[in-house]
């Protein structure tokens, strides 16, 4: 060990000749291998044996680093009473490792952090304890002989300071007498380290003062872009030939939205209207009332709107056209979402189904019926325990005994469309009352039409 010492000393010295302008370390990454010994001196007696390590070093300014070491190597007191079967050590460490220009290509550092040991111990061959976990502060000094950029040679000195009531190396207990007992594990070594990252910065070149003769030439006035407007001056300097611009050389932007007067197909949007890249008024939904009027920002891609971009609703019944199956619901009946009469089956009600057409003096359903019908159908099925009589009426043209046997089959017919759609035949009962319950005056069409009629009768 004390050899070792008097190298490290000796190397030092002699690095007092090299030159000064050897390699930086900032932003360098190191890895090193290194060979030695380390010295167990401990309870059952002391004893030298090989040390082997490798470190990988990052140099984050010049005289600071991090960096992590890993070690192999057993520890015996000489003699098969104690050995360890395998011994290694990992940690990490910071270095302060200094730049001195008086050392040239030498590098003195000091080096600590926290490093732990794993490793078996044996007494007389036999396995006693696992060194695993087993923590201590490092404390290390060494030097680096710097080659060049990518090499340097190293030598270090290393012992360990251990902290009350941690574990041992050889488990031996101390007690109250562990500063006077515990193990001592010192090592020191020399080894290679080869070095990555940025070379040593270039030395500031030589500056030649030569004279000048300056020719002071009168200023010339420049317009790039012929706009009238001197470059000096002119804030939009690449304006296309022919564009009318301001005082500053900008394409005049008559309403002021963001697009110049000679792109702009939109010049006389009002104030305060966001525009698209042509300076016309934004339509997000493409329904062609623009975003500032349009009481609908997102209709559908395709639907008809009126003047405040809101989807048409013919029937008012509150349900737009495209969502809206019974598109000619009568004033004032109460729909559901789909614009189709709302059915609630409550006993002992009356609904009227509007909607359904018959051919004129026939039973002869019509196709336009078939929106209303599926509806109807629909409601009854999510009511199986309903009881329905569809009613028919008709109005007062014609003789009674026609009227009755007419309203008789549209009821049947009817009947007869909502089972092939899926209702139970059992929940429905047909039956014609003719002209006998009229809703609606029969002497003009408005109310003979309100007359023709089918109902649901909830028994």
């Amino acid at each position: 060990m004390k050899s070792m010492v008097l190298a490290l000393s000796l190397a030092a010295l002699a690095g007092a000749a090299f030159a000064d302008d050897t390699p930086y370390l900032v932003g360098s990454t190191a890895l090193g291998a290194d060979v030695g010994i380390q010295r167990y001196d401990g309870s059952y007696g002391d004893n030298s044996m090989p040390y082997y390590r490798a470190h990988l070093t990052y140099h984050a300014t010049e005289d600071f680093a991090v960096r992590g070491v890993g070690g192999v190597g057993n520890i015996s007191d000489g003699s098969s009473r104690f050995r360890t079967e395998w011994f290694s050590n990992i940690g990490i460490q910071g270095v302060y490792q200094p730049r001195i220009v008086a050392l040239g290509c030498l590098r003195p550092y000091l080096a600590t952090g926290v490093s732990t040991d794993f490793g078996t111990v044996k007494n007389y061959g036999q396995k006693v304890f696992d060194l695993d976990w087993n923590y201590y502060m490092p404390v290390e000094a060494g030097i680096d002989v710097i080659v060049n950029d990518n090499l340097s040679f190293n030598g270090f000195v290393e012992n360990r300071v251990f902290m009350r009531y941690w574990s041992k190396l050889d488990g031996v207990e101390t007690g109250d007498n562990y500063y006077h007992k515990r193990d001592e594990l010192p090592r020191a070594g020399l080894g290679i380290t080869l070095r990555f990252g940025p070379p040593q910065p270039a030395k500031p070149a030589e500056v030649v003062f030569v004279p000048v003769v300056v020719k002071v030439i009168p200023p010339v006035v420049v317009d790039s872009d012929h706009d009238g407007v001197p470059d000096s001056l002119d804030r939009c300097p690449n304006t296309p030939p022919g564009v009318a611009v301001d005082a500053h050389g900008c394409p005049l932007d008559s309403d002021h939205d963001g697009i110049p007067d000679y792109l702009d197909k939109c010049p006389n949007t009002p104030a305060g209207i966001t525009v698209d890249s042509v300076g016309c008024p934004l339509d997000s939904d493409h329904d062609g009332v623009p975003d500032a009027l349009d009481k609908c920002p997102n209709t559908p891609l395709g639907v008809q709107v009126d003047a405040t971009g809101c989807p048409l609703d013919s029937d008012h019944d509150g349900v737009p056209d495209y969502k809206d199956k019974c598109p000619n619901t009568p004033a004032g009946v109460q729909v559901d979402s789909t614009g189709c009469t709302l059915i609630v089956f409550e006993k002992g009600t009356k609904l009227v189904l509007d909607g359904i057409v018959f051919a004129t003096g026939k039973s002869t359903i019509e196709p336009v019926s078939a929106p209303v019908l599926e509806h109807a159908a629909q409601a009854i099925q999510a009511a199986p325990k309903a009881r329905l009589e569809i009613a028919g009426y008709t109005d007062d043209v014609g003789s009674s005994k026609l009227n009755l046997r007419l309203s008789t089959q549209r009821a049947q017919a009817v009947k007869a469309y909502l089972v092939r759609l899926g209702v139970p035949a059992w929940q429905l009962t047909a039956k014609g009352y003719g002209a006998s319950q009229p809703v609606a005056d029969n002497t003009n069409e408005e109310g003979r039409a309100m007359n023709r009629r089918i109902e649901f009768h909830v028994k």
